[in-house]
């Protein structure tokens, strides 16, 4: 159920929360391709101090959501838990996670008046994604960013940003590889391209380079 392609029913996703509570410790999925049924995994996976499946700054919102009896489709308003370490790690793993704030703006901003982020200056990509939520700070796009790691010839930086959205890595390939400084640069481009290649579609790995 957790794996499934397509979301759940609401009667399933309590079926879900059951089954994931009893095999919080046990083997998982190979991958959880549904937002809402992985906030109902990680926050069974949270009471069984279990390492979470986090990777986006919205699965950290969609997993307050679930602890708190809300609405994992972030459709209804819902009442908030604190997640810092959480967001923190999904930022840092991809800087350019606040880009999807906006599209979340009120509920972010009633989850930032619930863990008061700020507070907490040892989280620093936390204090990020709450800056940004008021439009305190303005976000940059993961082409902005992108595209000016390229235009500073910055091969090595380009290439861990692009790694983390495989579909935008592959277009950008032959601009890389023209950029790259040396053979090591070279390299590093190619394994990220074949460590990434599992992930992407057919439709990915052969889209024009912009």
């Amino acid at each position: 159920m957790a794996g499934s392609p397509t979301p759940l029913a609401e009667e399933h996703l309590s079926d879900l929360e059951s089954l994931a509570e009893r095999c919080a410790s046990g083997p998982q999925p190979e991958s959880n391709p549904v937002r809402e049924n992985r906030a109902v995994v990680n926050a069974a996976r949270l009471t069984a101090a279990a390492d979470l499946l986090l990777d986006t700054v919205v699965d950290v919102l969609r997993l307050a959501c679930a602890l708190s009896g809300g609405d994992v489709t972030l459709r209804e308003p819902t009442r908030f838990r604190a997640l810092l370490t959480g967001l923190d790690a999904a930022v840092t793993a991809n800087p350019a996670q606040p880009a999807d704030v906006p599209a979340y703006r009120e509920q972010f901003k009633r989850l930032g008046r619930r863990l008061h982020p700020h507070e907490y200056p040892r989280r620093p990509h936390t204090a990020e994604v709450f800056t940004v939520a008021p439009g305190d700070k303005g976000a940059r796009s993961f082409d902005s960013r992108a595209g000016q790691l390229l235009a500073a010839s910055d091969v090595m930086g380009a290439v861990r940003l692009l790694s983390s959205a495989p579909g935008r890595l592959f277009p950008a390939l032959d601009l890389l590889l023209r950029v790259a400084g040396g053979q090591d640069e070279r390299d590093a481009v190619v394994d990220a391209a074949a460590g990434s290649l599992p992930a992407c579609g057919p439709r990915s790995r052969t889209s024009p380079s912009p």
